[in-house]
C-alpha cells in the first residue's frame, strides 16, 4: 500500500512517528517535574522532555480539525473566484502569517497574492519587538484600509490569529473586515468576548500546559498550513496541495 502523502501541516515530530523509525522512545514520567529539574538533566534528558510536550500538540489540532475544515469550506469557493485569504496578526502569531503567505507566493501553482499576511508593526516588527502596535485597534483598520487593492467583500477572507494571545490590533482589523462584509474567520484558544462576535467561524486550538506560547505557536503553524494547502486543493480543481 503506498505512503500516505505527507503535507506542510505534519509537524517533524508527526511525521517521524508516522514513518516509524523502529527507535523506541520513553516518555519521562511528568513533564513538569522534568522542566523543575532541568538542571540535573543530560541535554538528551532535556530534548525528550521537549518532544513529550510538543507532541501533545497534535492532540490539540487533531481536536478542532472539524473547524478547520470548515474554515477550508467556507474559504475556498471565494478563492476560486479570485479572492485573497489575508493572515491578520500581531506578535508571533502575526510572524506566522507572514511566512505562510511567503511561502505561498514563492509556489507557481498559485497566483500572485492570493495569499497575503499582514502584521502590526510591518516589516520592522518581523525582525524586531515594535512596542504599542498590538495594543492598536485603528491601527488593525487603518492597515486593512490602505490594502491595494481594497478587500473586496464578495471573495476577499480576513483571517485574524488570536493564537498564542489576543490583540486589539488583530480585533481592530476584524471590526474593519466584518463592517466591510467580508468573511471573518478567527484562530483563537478559546472562543470568548469580541472574537465569536466579530467572526463568522473560530477555530479553537487550545494548548495549556507547559510551555504553552511555544506550543501555540507550532499548532498555528499546522493550522496554517492546512488552511494555505486544504483552500489551495479544493479552489484550484485538480491540483494536489502546494507543498
Amino acid at each position: 500500500m503506498a505512503e500516505p502523502p505527507m503535507f506542510s501541516f505534519i509537524s517533524p515530530i508527526m511525521s517521524a512517528n508516522l514513518q516509524q523509525s523502529g527507535r523506541a522512545t520513553t516518555a519521562p514520567a511528568t513533564t513538569d517535574g522534568a522542566r523543575r529539574d532541568a538542571d540535573a538533566q543530560s541535554t538528551l534528558e532535556l530534548c525528550q522532555v521537549m518532544h513529550w510536550e510538543n507532541a501533545n500538540v497534535g492532540a490539540a489540532v487533531e481536536a478542532c480539525l472539524p473547524d478547520i475544515a470548515k474554515a477550508i469550506d467556507l474559504i475556498s469557493p471565494r478563492v476560486a473566484r479570485g479572492g485573497r485569504v489575508i493572515y491578520l496578526g500581531a506578535g508571533p502569531g502575526g510572524r506566522y502569517g507572514i511566512l505562510e503567505a511567503a511561502e505561498a507566493l514563492s509556489n507557481p501553482s498559485i497566483p500572485p497574492r492570493r495569499f497575503v499576511g499582514q502584521l502590526a508593526g510591518g516589516d520592522v516588527a518581523m525582525r524586531y519587538e515594535a512596542e504599542g502596535v498590538d495594543e492598536s485597534i485603528d491601527l488593525g483598520k487603518a492597515d486593512l484600509a490602505v490594502l491595494s487593492p481594497p478587500l473586496d467583500p464578495a471573495r476577499d477572507t480576513v483571517v485574524g490569529i488570536l493564537l498564542p494571545m489576543s490583540s486589539l490590533y488583530v480585533l481592530g482589523g476584524l471590526k474593519f473586515a466584518k463592517d466591510a462584509k467580508c468573511l471573518v474567520l478567527g484562530i483563537a484558544r478559546m472562543r470568548i468576548g469580541a472574537i465569536g462576535s466579530l467572526c463568522n467561524h473560530v477555530i479553537e486550538c487550545n494548548t495549556e500546559g507547559p510551555e504553552m506560547g511555544f506550543k501555540a505557536g507550532l499548532a498555528l503553524k499546522m493550522i496554517l498550513g492546512m488552511i494555505s494547502d486544504g483552500v489551495n486543493n479544493k479552489a484550484v480543481t485538480g491540483r494536489r496541495p502546494h507543498r
